[in-house]
């Protein structure tokens, strides 16, 4: 899981987010397991660590139109802060998963087009 720190925002294709709701990073490693003709169990592990965002934000509807355009490109790039290095990691991944919704009565505050909750996951080549 990763720390979100105010010293390093994150970005997406070098935009600057706001701090999200949630934010959790997950990895895990690519792996493929068969039997062999023998009876013997094989195991090929074709990556270690491709890492998984989960992500939710509250926000306007102006920031849930840039993220729904994000949903919709071929590919993004990320960059959070990773303890582990530490400092910045910058990752190409997709988005996908992307559902919005409009919070209750939003909708009521003066020259606003509504406050929105978006949550999506974000998921490395």
């Amino acid at each position: 899981m990763s720390t979100l720190r105010n010293d390093y925002p994150i970005q997406i294709n070098s935009t600057n987010l706001f701090r999200p709701e949630s934010w959790e990073v997950s990895t895990e490693t690519v792996e493929t397991a068969f039997q062999t003709e023998a009876g013997t169990d094989e195991l090929i592990v074709t990556r270690y660590g491709k890492t998984t965002i989960s992500a939710s934000f509250a926000c306007t509807a102006t920031w849930l139109a840039t993220f729904k355009g994000w949903s919709e490109s071929a590919s993004l790039t990320v960059k959070y802060y990773d303890p582990s290095v530490p400092g910045y990691t910058t990752k190409t991944m997709r988005m996908r998963g992307f559902k919005s919704s409009m919070n209750v009565y939003s909708d009521y505050i003066t020259e606003s087009l509504g406050l929105y909750t978006v949550s999506f996951n974000l998921i490395e080549f």
